[in-house]
């Protein structure tokens, strides 16, 4: 076995113990609508690429989602610890799937007070993704080109957003 399929696997557990020790008795939720969309302006390569997501709640009932954006050592997280994103190229072709940064940090996370939040029905949340900073530590970059990109919390999972990044030029 070489070394990359070595880190590849290890990388793959990692994201599964974060995940399920974050992730206890979550089961999908039908009543939540999570949409990704574009900021105004354009994307460039090198430059930073935040997406917009909210999340909201379509139901008639209450509802709680774990949205781990904050820790006790590292303060305000640029992402919730168990988001995860999935990249295709324009032919359709898996880049990243299901990826993290923070597979790579040697801490773990665990759930604490406030990690959880309710929404009331019609109620929404919103929270600005930065696409480098999710993607970091992954076998890929932005070049420019056409991408479609979905994000993922254990509990809901976005549209998929077809992006293009740009070189400087244009």
């Amino acid at each position: 076995m070489n070394n990359t399929l070595r880190l590849q696997l290890l990388l793959l557990f990692v994201t599964f113990v974060q995940v399920t020790t974050l992730g206890k008795n979550i089961e999908p939720n039908n009543q939540l609508d999570f949409k990704i969309y574009r900021v105004s302006g354009g994307y460039f390569v090198g430059k930073p690429i935040s997406i917009v997501c909210r999340i909201r709640n379509n139901g008639d009932e209450e509802v709680e989602i774990l949205l781990k954006d904050h820790d006790d050592y590292h303060g305000t997280l640029l992402f919730p610890t168990t988001m995860t994103v999935t990249v295709w190229n324009e032919q359709g072709e898996i880049l990243v799937s299901d990826w993290s940064s923070y597979v790579l940090w040697s801490t773990f996370f665990f759930e604490m007070p406030g990690d959880r939040i309710k929404l009331k029905p019609e109620e929404e949340i919103t929270r600005f993704v930065p696409l480098g900073e999710i993607l970091k530590g992954s076998s890929m970059s932005l070049d420019s080109g056409v991408y479609r990109i979905q994000l993922k919390l254990p509990e809901v999972m976005s549209n998929t957003l077809n992006i293009t990044v740009l070189d400087e030029r244009g």
